[in-house]
């Protein structure tokens, strides 16, 4: 019965699932979202069970990476994270920068501003303070930077290594239900001839 039902849904109303798609692709690909909805699907996909974390740590490397590169180029710290602020895609965490950049104008250290937000983990934010305290803060962004990217390709190989199993097992469960939605009914009517 339920595979009938979901054949017939599919045969009467086939023009829903186009509609749907006309309409959900091009929102997904809209440029200008409003900086609301933009915050509240970054931070949504932030806050994903595995994904959420792989998101995360893509951002700091790409954060510490640039951040590293700017000041290796003798970029002022000030003027450095001004200019990583926008290369961010995600709102969440350029607003957490942004309020960074605002503490470090004040004079408050960039380890301890970015300790006020809970965004950024106390791994990045002690190592940032130790490469404050030594004067080597462009080496120790580099660390993090090779730490996360580590952390984002071994990540990636899990994820890609339970995607062909899950794709299996996915399959399977929809011809194992097709399959037995076709044969019970025949096992049914043999036992009652029977």
């Amino acid at each position: 019965r339920m595979l009938i039902a979901i054949s017939d849904g599919i045969r009467h109303y086939w023009y829903l699932g186009i509609a749907a798609i006309a309409v959900i692709v091009p929102l997904l690909k809209q440029k200008h979202i409003s900086e609301k909805r933009k915050s509240l699907f970054d931070r949504l996909k932030l806050k994903l069970p595995l994904l959420g974390d792989f998101n995360k740590k893509v951002m700091l490397a790409e954060f510490t990476r640039t951040f590293a590169l700017l000041l290796d180029n003798g970029v002022p710290v000030l003027e450095a994270i001004q200019i990583t602020v926008p290369t961010i895609n995600n709102e969440v965490f350029r607003a957490e920068l942004e309020k960074v950049h605002n503490d470090l104008v004040v004079g408050t250290p960039l380890s301890q501003g970015m300790k006020k937000s809970a965004w950024f983990p106390p791994f990045l934010t002690d190592m940032i303070a130790v490469g404050e305290r030594g004067g080597n803060l462009r080496d120790v962004l580099l660390e993090v930077a090779v730490f996360y990217e580590r952390e984002v390709s071994k990540i990636n190989k899990i994820l890609t290594s339970l995607l062909e199993p899950a794709i299996i097992l996915v399959m399977g469960l929809v011809v194992g239900f097709i399959v037995m939605a076709m044969l019970l009914p025949v096992f049914e009517i043999n036992m009652g001839v029977s």
